[in-house]
């Protein structure tokens, strides 16, 4: 008699540890959930990621120039990536009214 498969469903989330820092990842809490973000390139990886092994399969893979680089390196490269997040968000505000306007224009080139 062929026995059926059940699948699992594995809801837990992972918290984000201090000590990944030194594989170059920070984190963003959306929703509730600590999703890693890494200091280098800015990628928001999923929280089954927020884990040390796949962290570091990251950084060696798509980072290895930065592998060796020790603890402080990353957290000045943390702190340059909140710095950045802080200009792009100034920068990118669009005013409602130029927005609509552009919105108006759009539509009626189609009409």
């Amino acid at each position: 008699m062929p026995r059926k498969k059940v699948k699992i469903s594995m809801n837990y989330t992972y918290k984000y540890i201090d000590k990944y820092i030194g594989y170059g990842f920070t984190y963003i809490n959306e929703n509730g959930v600590d999703l890693p973000q890494c200091v280098i390139c800015g990628n928001v990886l999923a929280n089954a990621s927020l884990k040390p092994n796949k962290l570091l399969r990251h950084l060696e893979t798509n980072h290895n120039e930065y592998r060796n680089k020790t603890t402080d390196f990353f957290l000045r490269k943390r702190d340059e990536l909140k710095i950045n997040k802080k200009n792009i968000k100034s920068y990118t505000t669009v005013d409602k009214v130029y927005l609509k306007c552009s919105f108006i224009a759009a539509m009626h080139r189609y009409c």
